[in-house]
């Protein structure tokens, strides 16, 4: 009789055993990040297309993946007031470089390449952050000529907290091409 009522907790305790170890465990396995955000360059698309005036253009997809160990990331429409003012007021920069005899120099352009990345919200309890970022930067032709012919591109982002991630940079992108560059991405 002893021995009956013995298997009957045990049946009872050990799936509440189990659950709660597997909430334990799961709960201390969460990933931790550092609370600055980090960029690293993953793809490079390019695309003949046309620009709003049905103007040729070479379309230039810069894709990269971002990780906020906090998860505050991105800014709303409505973040315009101080502190996202002057340089905070995009949070993400690309600036260019034209590839000159083996050599990156940074580009003259008029219009710089910063974005507004909007804002992202954490899913769950956890609030580390992972997204893939795209960006699109249109090339115009200049007498059937693009004003670069080998380009490369520095990228970094600003948290909603005005922490600075890293700065990652770009494989070599020839304009004259289309497709994806790093080309092991085929």
């Amino acid at each position: 009789m002893k021995l009956s009522v013995f298997l009957k907790y045990i049946r009872i305790f050990v799936p509440i055993i189990a659950t709660l170890l597997t909430i334990f465990t799961s709960c201390s396995l969460q990933e931790q990040q550092p609370e600055e955000p980090q960029v690293t360059f993953y793809q490079i698309v390019l695309k003949d297309t046309v620009d709003a005036l049905d103007n040729p253009v070479k379309r230039v997809k810069l894709i990269f993946n971002l990780i906020d160990g906090d998860g505050d990331m991105g800014l709303a429409d409505s973040d315009t007031t101080e502190p996202y003012t002057g340089i905070y007021h995009y949070n993400c920069y690309v600036n260019l470089y034209e590839y000159i005899d083996g050599e990156a120099v940074e580009a003259d352009i008029e219009a710089p390449f910063n974005f507004r990345i909007p804002d992202i919200e954490p899913q769950g309890q956890n609030k580390l952050l992972k997204a893939e970022v795209q960006l699109d930067m249109d090339f115009s032709t200049y007498n059937g000529q693009y004003l670069f012919d080998s380009i490369l591109f520095d990228f970094f982002v600003y948290d909603k907290s005005l922490k600075k991630s890293n700065t990652a940079s770009t494989s070599v992108i020839k304009l004259d091409t289309i497709g994806y560059f790093p080309e092991y991405l085929k």
